[in-house]
């Protein structure tokens, strides 16, 4: 357990967080809505820290959902959301535990809120993305390096 863990709120300065870029793909409609399906979905997630001034990050979540039926796309969402954080009071050697971990568990609520808007509004029961371990995708890219 790191020990940034349990005072991490204290110590992260949100500057702001915003939408970067976002894309809805509706390849199959209106056609999909006269049909009852039950696609296959595959969600993807990365995130980047990015320095952009002497300790203030940008710290971007890049999500890719997509919905599938007999090998064709019904729907398709890629977004990147990002926040630009102050790490100032981050020890140097928490930094990247901080900025690939914590940080990015600030801006997922906003990310799975707006995947489930754009599901609804592209005509399809709202997606609700189930909460992400990035501790453990952490873990992973780090066992791979």
């Amino acid at each position: 357990m790191n020990n940034y863990e349990n005072k991490i709120e204290f110590a992260l300065g949100i500057r702001t967080q915003y939408l970067k870029d976002i894309s809805f793909e509706n390849p199959q409609a209106p056609e999909i809505f006269t049909k009852n399906i039950k696609p296959d979905i595959d969600i993807s997630v990365d995130i980047k820290a990015n320095l952009k001034d002497e300790n203030l990050y940008e710290i971007i979540l890049f999500f890719k959902v997509v919905y599938e039926f007999e090998g064709k796309i019904i729907f398709m969402i890629e977004i990147e959301y990002a926040g630009l954080f102050d790490l100032s009071k981050i020890k140097k050697n928490d930094l990247e535990f901080v900025s690939l971990v914590e940080c990015p568990k600030l801006l997922f609520p906003y990310v799975r809120q707006i995947v489930s808007n754009l599901t609804s509004y592209g005509g399809f029961p709202a997606v609700l993305i189930e909460p992400v371990d990035f501790n453990s995708i952490y873990k992973q890219h780090k066992s791979k390096n």
